[in-house]
């Protein structure tokens, strides 16, 4: 059989070599068609094109850039992987999978070294920091809905303390670092944009760039006295080159109270209230004998609340050119309160651009413009604040007659809650423009000089109208009243100084020196006319009133500062840090012979990692000891202090003859001097496993001299007004720690952090003031008291003992010389504790000052979704419970909690009562003591977010860069066991020296919310 050859072997020479190409070039075609060519765009989280990104093929040295746009273009197989990496971002591995646009988008990385942060007049890297510095990232509050920055900022840093004064519509926070360092004004400074300001209410949270903490002596004193309680940075947004970017961001919400009282119904008070009159001996009321008919009666809490409403608009455009960017945004919040009448809306815009000239010359502004308008109610007062009202009046009484008019309470000497909102007619106005210009010029290659003027104007309008009413003859007014109130606020600022940098083999140097001058000037000026001719709404006018002697106030105050400072850095060989400040204050608060003080600082670090003998410890990406100390001043008091002024106004009789004249209402000090705080502080930066997981320790020791108190002179003198004195001295011990865990696990980013600070106060001078007493409350005098070797504001009172369960125990109840120590108590009344001469205890019954507090942020982000939540926590503070001293009273004065069912009625029946027995002519149990103070520790989840992205293909189909919907919850839920509206308390009329009392405080609402955000 013939064996067949293949059919190549059979083909001549010239036809397999035509062959042999053939299959060579479809080989080569078809590998050809397996590489595509790819293009996108690379861009920020804000959705700003970024430059110079590297694009790398995985595993090999292919790679490119972007270009000016953001945008680029490779050829690479449709199965490989592309790397995208660019400094301070987060590297990014993509799957090509066979598509030919991949856009993306790069989160900022917070784990790098050489990550630059603000300080005091200029910028330093993170790594070469030696001083107390916490930064908080603004998407950390970017998505916690909030009003304003400072409620954003609540429990985000250790050793920054933040509480609400109250949960009203706009109302401010109280903010303290590093505890209550002086009993004057413990405020830090706040810095926007290189401009001293006095508050950030103004500022729209979404504008936030960055935000840093000076805490300690050594990077606070480059401010000199405005820096004594800390120091808040704040650098707004700026524009990006490349494409324009338009962003869009809403949410609306509802709000409501998260926790009641639990009082009384009708029927139950009923029953206590003829017990309390009976057991004091006087007839009870027959209306009230059939308690059981009379049912729940009127819930006067939830006459005086509503479910209330939140929007909130956000609108911003950005982007330039490597000449010219811009940022421009505007925002609408507009929030009703959970008591009615009370709400505010703000409408903000700002501008922000920078222009580079030349190289060499830089222009810069940043202009904020800001409309504020707030409706808000009585609080935080012990009698006429409405929820007082509303727990104190008995639930018997009905919100309204028969007849549709407000009803009055014929049993408890209280105001009908209802109809005293109906009748507030108060709302405040404020229109403030805050900006700023600056320059930089490079003189030479190592020397940058710059300038920065800032100015604020403020101006605010407050209305008040009291209408003729009868309700009753102890709740009525028979003369209409209009109020109107008016004040301006300006301040400006200008720095000028030169920075010089140089860097020498292992050396880096730089140095900077300026001056500062800045002006506070504000004025207020108020007219109160009263009988308007109608009462109108249109016609309520100062000029309707018929009464001529309208009366009328004013007051102004002018500060002004002029300053030198400098500053030194210097590092050697990346291993050796030192950093040295000094700043000379001068202030008119004053006089000639004490206006300027020198504030000197030092601090130095060691970067331990970069030792030799560290190299082989590869775990560890970073270990830096730092140490530092420090002075500032402080003139946080009144103007004028350091001379007697003269007040006019006053009338004398002369001769039989009425004389105009002046009178002398205090007596002025020019010997008084700059308070001084000096801070030691010790810490420890520490990163492992290229810092996913970082650690802050800090230790300090922070002590106030010369503090400046009013003292109080003797009464014959005749002078009103107290001088201040140089008298005063207090101190903090402190210790705080952060901690930070960020890592992914397939394609599972997530992000933990948590913040811990303690510390304890201490007063350690009062010159020659026994104590000082202060906060001063309805039936129990002075709530707090700040003596020497206590911490300020302690709760001072008696100590109970139980409840006295027969006469015998009374009678037993006696001091060393056998003296009836409660000669007014009886069987069931409260047994006050003795101390340890055998006398009633009379002394510290509690502490509002935490013994610490914690905050824990989570993120996580996977395939689109994010959950963003954080807590926040204080515990060992203790609150006196304001509301107490109408609920808990045993004379059924006012309605009463539940709690007061658990009364002691008969002896040897209730021997396990808690609460003492009804009395409605009580001598003995309305003392201020320890069962009006509670515990006011609470867990907070004080924001939880979860969102959904839309994914980047979709969002190119739909020509936008970015789409996110979220619905979220603030004040979700609190762990506590405080029996007030809410444990949250901050100060009261006092200040500092009314710490943790809580006169019914408008509480914090539960907000859930849901919202979108546009990029485009």
């Amino acid at each position: 059989m013939e064996k067949k050859l293949p059919l190549f072997l059979l083909l001549n020479p010239a036809a397999k070599a035509v062959l042999l190409v053939i299959i060579f070039l479809g080989a080569s075609f078809f590998a050809i068609a397996q590489e595509l060519h790819l293009k996108g765009v690379v861009r920020t989280e804000s959705g700003a094109t970024l430059p110079g990104v590297n694009v790398v093929i995985k595993g090999t040295t292919t790679g490119t850039s972007t270009g000016g746009d953001g945008s680029f273009s490779i050829s690479a197989g449709s199965d490989k992987v592309l790397v995208f990496s660019f400094l301070g971002y987060t590297k990014q591995e993509i799957e090509i999978k066979g598509r030919s646009v991949i856009d993306v988008v790069l989160q900022e990385s917070s784990r790098n070294l050489d990550e630059v942060v603000v300080v005091g007049y200029g910028t330093q890297r993170k790594s070469d920091l030696t001083g107390a510095v916490s930064s908080v990232k603004a998407d950390d509050m970017e998505r916690m809905p909030s009003a304003t920055t400072d409620q954003a900022l609540q429990g985000r840093a250790a050793g920054v303390t933040i509480t609400s004064n109250s949960g009203s519509p706009g109302s401010p926070f109280q903010v303290r670092v590093r505890g209550v360092g002086t009993i004057n004004d413990a405020s830090p400074l706040f810095v926007v944009d290189g401009f001293p300001v006095d508050d950030i209410s103004y500022i729209n949270p979404a504008d936030i760039a960055s935000l840093e903490i000076l805490k300690d002596a050594s990077a606070t004193a480059i401010y000199g006295s405005r820096g004594a309680n800390g120091v808040i940075l704040i650098t707004t947004r700026n524009g990006k080159a490349g494409t324009p970017v338009v962003t869009f961001d809403t949410y609306l919400g509802t709000s409501s109270m998260w926790k009641k009282p639990e009082l009384l119904d009708a029927s139950q008070w009923a029953m206590l209230k003829n017990e309390a009159l009976t057991n004091a001996g006087l007839d009870p009321l027959p209306e009230l004998a059939n308690y059981q008919s009379l049912g729940k009666g009127t819930d006067w809490v939830k006459e005086v609340t509503q479910s209330a409403a939140t929007r909130n608009l956000n609108f911003s455009l950005s982007g330039g050119s490597n000449m010219f960017t811009y940022f421009l945004s505007a925002n609408n919040y507009k929030q009703e309160g959970i008591v009615k009448k009370s709400d505010f809306e703000r409408t903000s815009v700002r501008l922000n651009t920078n222009l580079t000239v030349k190289n060499w010359l830089k222009f810069g502004e940043n202009l904020s413009l800001e409309s504020g308008k707030n409706h808000r109610i009585n609080e935080d007062d012990e009698w006429s604040a409405i929820l007082i009202q509303a727990v104190a009046i008995d639930p018997v009484t009905k919100v309204y007659q028969p007849d549709g008019n407000f009803a009055p309470s014929n049993y408890v000497d209280m105001n009908n809650p209802v109809a005293h909102i109906d009748r507030t007619h108060n709302e405040a106005k404020n229109f403030r423009v805050t900006g700023n210009v600056f320059g930089d010029i490079i003189l030479f290659k190592d020397l940058v000089f710059k300038s920065n003027l800032g100015l604020n104007y403020n101006f605010g309008n407050d209305y008040d109208y009291s209408p003729t009413y009868f309700i009753s003859g102890s709740e009525s007014n028979d003369v209409s009243a209009v109020y109107r109130g008016s004040s301006q606020d300006r301040s400006w600022s200008w720095s000028n100084f030169f920075t010089y940098t140089k860097k020498i083999k292992l050396h880096d140097l730089q140095l900077m020196a300026g001056m500062e001058a800045s002006q506070d000037y504000s004025e207020w000026f108020s007219t109160r006319a009263t009988k308007l001719l109608k009462e109108f709404s249109h016609l309520i006018y100062i000029s309707n009133a018929t009464n001529p002697n309208s009366t009328s106030s004013g007051l102004m105050n002018d500060k002004r500062i002029f300053s030198y400072f400098g500053r030194l850095n210097y590092t050697f060989n990346n291993k050796y840090l030192l950093t040295a400040n000094i700043r000379r204050d001068g202030s008119s608060v004053f006089g000639p012979d004490h206006r300027f003080g020198v504030f000197p600082s030092f601090s130095a670090g060691w970067r331990i990692n970069q030792e030799n003998f560290m190299k082989d410890v590869s775990f560890i990406s970073n270990l830096k000891l730092r140490a530092g100390w420090g002075q500032i001043g402080n003139d946080k008091i009144p103007p004028y202090g350091y001379s007697t002024l003269a007040t006019s106004g006053k009338r004398y009789s002369f001769g039989g003859v009425i004389q105009d004249g002046i009178s002398f209402p205090g007596m002025g000090n020019p010997d008084m001097h700059w308070e001084t705080t000096t801070t030691t502080n010790i810490g420890v930066d520490a990163g492992f496993w290229q810092d996913k997981l970082t650690l802050v320790l800090e230790y300090y020791i922070k002590k106030t001299s010369d503090m400046l108190l009013d003292a109080p002179i003797l009464a014959h003198v005749g002078i009103q007004e107290n001088p201040w004195v140089n008298i005063g001295g207090m101190k903090n011990n402190g210790f705080e720690a952060e901690l930070n865990f960020t890592d992914e696990w397939n394609k599972l980013h997530y992000n933990i952090g948590f913040n811990f600070s303690t510390y304890t106060n201490e007063v350690t001078d009062l010159g020659t003031q026994a104590s000082i007493l202060s906060a001063p409350l309805r039936d129990n005098g002075f709530v707090t008291r700040t003596m020497v070797g206590y911490p300020i504001a302690q709760f001072w009172g008696y100590k109970t003992d139980g409840l006295f369960q027969n006469q015998a125990e009374v009678d037993a109840w006696v001091d060393p010389d056998g003296n009836p120590l409660q000669p007014n108590a009886g069987p069931g009344d409260i047994r006050y504790a003795k101390d340890q001469n055998g006398n009633l205890y009379y002394g510290v019954i509690g502490n509002p000052l935490p013994d610490f507090t914690l905050g824990m942020n989570l993120n996580l982000e996977y395939r689109g979704f994010d959950l963003t939540l954080f807590v926040q926590g204080v515990y060992g503070n203790d609150v006196f419970n304001g509301t107490k001293v109408y609920t808990d009273r045993p004379d059924a004065s006012h309605n009463m909690s539940v709690r007061m069912l658990n009364r002691w009625t008969v002896e040897g029946s209730t021997n396990d009562a808690h609460f003492p027995r009804l009395n409605a002519a009580d001598a003995n149990n309305l003392a201020f003591s320890d069962r009006y103070v509670e515990k006011g520790s609470y867990t907070r989840v004080k924001n939880l977010q979860i969102g959904y992205t839309l994914p980047q293909e979709l969002s190119n189909t739909l020509k936008i860069v970015k789409l996110r919907f979220y619905v979220g919850a603030t004040n979700l839920l609190t762990f506590t066991k405080y029996d007030g509206f809410d444990p949250e308390i901050g100060t009261g009329y006092f200040g500092s020296l009314d710490l943790g009392v809580d006169r019914a405080f408008y509480p914090q609402p539960r907000t859930f919310v849901a919202g979108l955000n546009l990029t485009f």
